[in-house]
């Protein structure tokens, strides 16, 4: 089963350079969106990964990060940024946010490392709760 990977990014040339980057692995499903607004659109079709550009034209980054939780706050969310103040990063991650990347040559393998983290959380996470089950019939 594929891993599910949405980013939002309103750089093109960006949003095409992480997507290329993670495409790599070919267990990862990965789609782009250049506004809020498509990503939200498309949260019903349940991505098991959600990387957002926090500088978004069309939504500030606390608010887009609310509006995912909301709508299922069980989807890891991992906020990349050229905006490097510490204390925004801090209350997007008190808020939720799974990691805060700052955009640099670093990004890349940031992002990769971040996501691998995650995946890995949530496989452990299903385990549990599959083990639970199991003692549960027992």
């Amino acid at each position: 089963m594929n891993f599910k990977v949405f980013i939002v990014e309103d750089d093109p040339w960006y949003g095409q350079l992480l997507l290329h980057h993670l495409s790599l692995n070919p267990d990862y499903e990965v789609s782009l969106f250049t506004t809020a607004k498509d990503l939200l659109n498309n949260l019903y079709k349940l991505p098991d990964l959600v990387c957002m550009d926090f500088g978004l034209p069309d939504m500030a980054g606390e608010k887009l990060l609310k509006e995912i939780q909301s709508r299922n706050k069980n989807t890891p969310v991992i906020i990349i940024s050229g905006q490097e103040d510490i204390g925004v990063a801090v209350n997007l991650l008190k808020t939720g946010a799974k990691d805060y990347i700052i955009k640099d040559e670093h990004t890349k393998d940031l992002l990769w490392k971040s996501v691998i983290n995650i995946r890995e959380n949530l496989s452990l996470k299903k385990e549990v709760e599959e083990l639970k089950e199991q003692l549960e019939h027992k």
